[in-house]
């Protein structure tokens, strides 16, 4: 585990401790603005089988889950954190989905997922520098893509502001749709247009 994945790892479980299965669980500042974020990671849905399959990484208590099913949406959900608190309560409250107790960028996967989500991490760079958590930001991005048979999505915070916060990770948009269009995919959407100081970037495999 690397220096960046410990230290979500602990802050993560810290806030949980702290707040439980709320939005403040997960260092997120209330339900209606968590409930737009899993709605946007939702939007990287197409047209697909008629029970795709989705890895959330980072999923935390869940609740990604819960929005899916109080929308009814039929999705064969898997979740994966390195968050030990967390996945006890989601095995519990969820016993009939699947929950990896690993970190991604050293998990040994046995298969791949229709759609890949990541919804929260790369808003956070906690005491990491701007370039370790760039090459964090890369190394996560590339392996959510090689893990996906259609398509990922994941947020962060946007450069475009007035004011900015030491523990967050802002990015240039114009930098992240340089990356992706160099190493990802040419098959990319942003959204920078929903009312939070962050944007939602989609990638999807040709022909999607």
């Amino acid at each position: 585990m690397d220096e960046v994945t410990r230290r979500f790892k602990n802050h993560y479980e810290h806030c949980f401790d702290k707040y439980g299965a709320t939005a403040k669980g997960v260092d997120w500042r209330d339900t209606e603005t968590a409930n737009m974020r899993y709605q946007k990671m939702l939007n990287v849905l197409v047209d697909s089988p008629a029970k795709a399959s989705m890895l959330d990484v980072g999923c935390g208590f869940a609740g990604l889950l819960s929005y899916l099913n109080e929308q009814n949406l039929s999705i064969d959900y898997t979740g994966i954190d390195v968050a030990q608190n967390m996945l006890s309560h989601s095995r519990k409250a969820f016993p009939h989905n699947q929950f990896i107790e690993a970190d991604i960028l050293s998990h040994q996967f046995d298969c791949k997922y229709d759609y890949v989500v990541c919804n929260g991490i790369l808003t956070q760079k906690l005491a990491a520098s701007q370039s370790s958590m760039t090459e964090y930001m890369e190394k996560l991005i590339t392996t959510m893509f090689e893990l996906c048979n259609l398509g990922i999505a994941f947020n962060l915070m946007s450069d475009r502001v007035n004011f900015k916060v030491d523990n967050l990770f802002y990015k240039s948009p114009e930098e992240l749709l340089t990356f992706c269009l160099d190493n990802i995919s040419r098959h990319i959407k942003i959204d920078h247009a929903y009312p939070m100081y962050e944007y939602t970037v989609y990638l999807y495999k040709e022909g999607v």
